[in-house]
């Protein structure tokens, strides 16, 4: 009975320390746009600006009528 309980242990201790080294990749904050994506722009899709004062395409979403 020992034996299994310490396989238990041991088997969430690797299945813990796997979990907390996925959860720290990647970068915190917001996501960067590519360096050339002003160029990439479609000059046919208006621009609004956002709630924080940045330019972003006017692209209506399918569910925008329910809101």
């Amino acid at each position: 009975m020992n034996r299994h309980r310490r396989r238990a242990a041991v088997t969430a201790v690797i299945a813990l320390a796997a979990a907390l080294s996925l959860a720290g990749c990647g970068r915190r904050g917001s996501l960067e746009p590519p360096a050339d994506a002003a160029s990439r722009r479609d000059p046919a899709v208006p621009m609004v600006k956002n709630e924080k004062g940045r330019e972003v395409p006017d692209r209506p979403f399918f569910l925008d009528p329910l809101l």
